[in-house]
């Protein structure tokens, strides 16, 4: 019950910063793919001990700051389709590449250390980046 506390805890941490930084990145250009998500992936890979629960609060943590901003966006512009942008190729790209981060950090989580985490967070969050841009 301890680990799913921390993990659930650390779910709330997360989705906070990445719903702060992606509001202040909104109007701010330079803030705008400044989020914690990948790191989200690699934390729940790592230290969650249920796969299904570390995947459903990782998904659930992504698709919450997704539904967030993309209201912003449709807010913003009103031409544009709220379900046409949340269900886009792009963000189902997203979902895949999260995906795999997850699925890489599940397969180190024998070898965690805090190392280990310090060193891949970094590393995902830049082959996120230059996946997605």
């Amino acid at each position: 019950m301890k680990k799913t506390f921390r993990c659930i805890l650390a779910l709330f941490t997360l989705l906070a910063a990445t719903l702060f930084l992606r509001f202040v990145g909104f109007d701010q250009d330079s803030l705008a793919n400044i989020a914690p998500i990948t790191a989200m992936a690699v934390c729940f890979g790592l230290f969650c001990t249920r796969p299904v629960f570390g995947i459903a609060l990782a998904f659930a943590g992504l698709f919450l700051s997704d539904v967030f901003v993309t209201a912003l966006v449709v807010q913003k512009d009103p031409t544009l389709s709220f379900w046409g942008l949340l269900f886009s190729p792009t963000v189902a790209l997203r979902y895949v590449v999260y995906a795999a981060f997850f699925a890489a950090a599940w397969f180190l989580r024998e070898r965690r250390s805090a190392t280990l985490t310090l060193a891949i967070t970094p590393l995902a969050s830049v082959g996120f980046y230059t996946v997605m841009n």
